[in-house]
């Protein structure tokens, strides 16, 4: 479905969308104890491929799910291996540029996944997963919408 200004019904069902899927996110979040599903470029990135079904991200739907777990997987074992500084921080950012620049992705919201660990000293191996989760039901809900 193509979302254009002469369609101000589709896009209001968009952001309908975009909202719900959170809700159902942040209530799975609440119901199952694992906060870390509450990924915050997931609302950035459910409302940029919702409203813009055509667009460039939602054309790369498993670079959705892939960019920002793998950039999330090495901003983690940079966060549990190296103390919080510029170094480590810039090591974490220059990975996640790289991880993108390989897979050709277009997600720019991975290199925050990537960083998020080290800025709130987020140290669970179920940060990876849970980013997983969250980007494989948004692309189910792509996939649908």
């Amino acid at each position: 479905m193509q979302i254009t200004r002469k369609r101000p019904t589709a896009r209001f069902l968009a952001e309908a969308l975009v909202v719900s899927y959170m809700g159902a996110v942040a209530l799975a979040a609440h119901l199952t104890g694992i906060y870390l599903l509450l990924f915050p470029e997931l609302a950035a990135l459910s409302h940029g491929v919702m409203t813009r079904p055509q667009g460039k991200w939602a054309s790369q739907p498993w670079r959705i799910v892939l960019t920002p777990t793998l950039t999330a997987i090495v901003g983690l074992f940079v966060t549990r291996h190296e103390s919080y500084g510029a170094i480590s921080a810039a090591l974490v950012v220059t990975a996640s540029l790289l991880i993108i620049k390989l897979l050709g992705s277009a997600i720019g919201p991975a290199i925050s996944a990537g960083a998020l660990p080290m800025m709130l000293n987020e140290r669970s191996w179920m940060y990876p997963p849970s980013i997983f989760m969250g980007l494989v039901g948004l692309v189910a809900t792509l996939w649908i919408w």
